[in-house]
């Protein structure tokens, strides 16, 4: 049986300019996030999480009928792993980047000396 949860008001680690990334660990527990809507069409390190450091985890993660946009550095989970580790996530949906973007991926934009391990994505992925 899938677990799901309805979450209001989530905020995501996405301001790269200002240094906010994300260095923890986050435990999704296997639960289900529908219906990710994020859109920024002119920002850049776009995803639930924009950007995650190294050290940070993120693991059990479910993201079913995703729609996010971003410029560039987008994916559905994060956005720019720089070190971090990515575990036992899935997610199923749309990523796009607007104009003129570049590095666009479904589970991540970016990955640069990360992990990411027993993941699954589905849906598309386009860059305009």
């Amino acid at each position: 049986m899938e677990r799901r949860r309805r979450l209001g008001t989530l905020r995501f680690f996405n301001d790269d300019e200002n240094d906010v990334h994300f260095t923890g660990i986050f435990d999704g527990n296997n639960m289900t996030i529908s219906g990710l809507f994020i859109n920024q069409p002119d920002t850049d390190s776009v995803g639930l999480f924009g950007y995650m450091d190294s050290g940070a985890k993120i693991l059990n993660m479910k993201l079913a009928d995703v729609n996010v946009t971003g410029r560039n550095f987008v994916g559905g989970l994060v956005g720019v792993n720089s070190g971090g580790t990515i575990t036992n996530s899935h997610v199923e949906g749309a990523v796009a980047g607007s104009e003129n973007s570049e590095v666009i991926g479904g589970l991540v934009g970016w990955q640069y000396l990360g992990i990411i391990s027993d993941f699954h994505t589905a849906g598309t992925v386009t860059g305009l």
